[in-house]
């Protein structure tokens, strides 16, 4: 199963095969022309995070975002519904550019040892974690996305306590990537409409 979680008033989504997930429609691919065909706009890309197991011990990420020639995106998550609350980040590299924005990915095994960019205590197990069966009611996720200078450009929390990771209520045992920049001031909060 395919989630993806999106910014700016969006909800968790389940994303199917074949979803889009570029910045353009059907019919304009990334471009906007006006009625009279004189001027042409560019559509950015939307923030969002989508991520599935690609098997039972391969987490794929990938983040697009409206940043031009972005030079990292960093997921942070939690499992925040449980007592026990690991904490881990992990830095995603470009791997396309245009004027819509930026798309980064990653790939981390799972059910090992937390190695940044590399591996994760989480599983992929069906139900668990990453494969929960409704996204966001036992992980949490921050998600940034940084400038070609390496400045933070646009940050969201969502999950099942966005607000918390935010705040950050839960211990993150020193797994952390430019940790300074999640907090309120910086990053939007999504939830799930209850």
């Amino acid at each position: 199963m395919r989630w993806a979680m999106m910014a700016a008033g969006a909800v968790l989504l389940g994303a199917c095969g074949g979803a889009e997930k570029r910045g353009g429609t059907a019919t304009t691919g990334g471009w906007l022309v006006d009625r009279s065909g004189t001027q042409t706009y560019v559509r950015p890309l939307p923030f969002w995070l989508s991520f599935h197991c690609a098997d039972s011990s391969t987490l794929e990420l990938e983040v697009t975002a409206a940043v031009q020639n972005g030079a990292q995106a960093i997921v942070d998550f939690a499992d925040t519904g449980n007592a026990t609350s690991y904490y881990e980040a992990h830095a995603l590299q470009p791997s396309a550019t245009s004027e819509e924005g930026t798309t980064f990915v990653g790939r981390v095994g799972t059910g090992a040892s937390y190695v940044a960019g590399m591996s994760s205590v989480f599983s992929c197990a069906p139900g668990v974690h990453f494969d929960e069966a409704r996204a966001g009611e036992v992980m949490s996720y921050v998600v940034r996305s940084y400038d070609s200078g390496g400045r933070l450009d646009d940050c969201y929390a969502s999950g099942q306590d966005p607000a918390g990771m935010l705040g950050k209520s839960y211990p993150d045992f020193g797994n952390t990537l430019q940790h300074g920049d999640i907090t309120a001031a910086n990053c939007v909060t999504v939830r799930k409409a209850r």
